[in-house]
């Protein structure tokens, strides 16, 4: 099951931001195995080297370690930080709130997803036919995602958490069904929390991911 996001690197700008060095603020991680926003910071940091010469030097700081989605949006609104960076699926209000990069800096791979599940649903999803039988399985969401409200209007039985790493232990433990992540997000995560007991993936669409 595949769904389509435009992901956009946000930011606040501090126009009175006149130091010799400019602060630039990225997403902290939210959990000490959260690798979600590595790649953000490394391709911020690129674009930064790369226009250094003709914006002068920069200095890479990060956000609060601990926030979710909501709460760096939150953030940003408000102005906590100096120049703040980060990647959100866009939508019309953001958009119209903020600067926005026009592209999605993904390349839209992210919004291909693969299923997070434990070993019990992973027998339970070999008979899922249609989709009206999907409808029926419960589908892990975070507080704050997009894709939550499009499963949401598409009649699908949505469970939203404000936590990350609790998320693949709600899983495994059968609390909920399905936890879906994009294709470019499935390596790392099951290299980080594979040791939880009956965790595992949807093979038929990620076994060719994980060779």
């Amino acid at each position: 099951m595949f769904y389509k996001m435009i992901a956009s690197l946000v930011f606040i700008f501090c126009a009175d931001c006149l130091h010799s060095e400019t602060i630039f603020t990225y997403r902290e991680q939210e959990t000490s195995k959260d690798v979600r926003y590595e790649y953000d910071r490394q391709l911020l940091n690129l674009a930064l080297q790369k226009t250094q010469e003709k914006y002068g030097p920069y200095k890479l700081v990060p956000s609060k370690f601990g926030a979710n989605e909501r709460r760096s949006q939150v953030d940003a609104e408000n102005g906590v930080y100096e120049n703040f960076f980060f990647k959100q699926s866009a939508t019309p209000e953001l958009m119209n709130n903020f600067a926005y990069i026009p592209f999605p800096v993904d390349r839209g791979i992210v919004g291909y997803r693969v299923a997070f599940l434990s070993t019990k649903t992973k027998e339970k999803l070999k008979q899922v036919k249609t989709l009206a039988d999907l409808k029926h399985m419960t589908i892990l969401q975070g507080v704050g995602w997009l894709d939550a409200e499009i499963l949401q209007r598409q009649g699908f039985n949505v469970i939203l958490s404000g936590y990350f790493d609790p998320m693949f232990q709600m899983v495994a433990r059968n609390r909920v069904d399905l936890f879906f992540r994009g294709v470019n997000e499935l390596y790392d995560e099951w290299q980080s929390h594979r040791q939880i007991p009956d965790l595992t993936y949807d093979e038929c669409s990620g076994q060719v991911l994980m060779k």
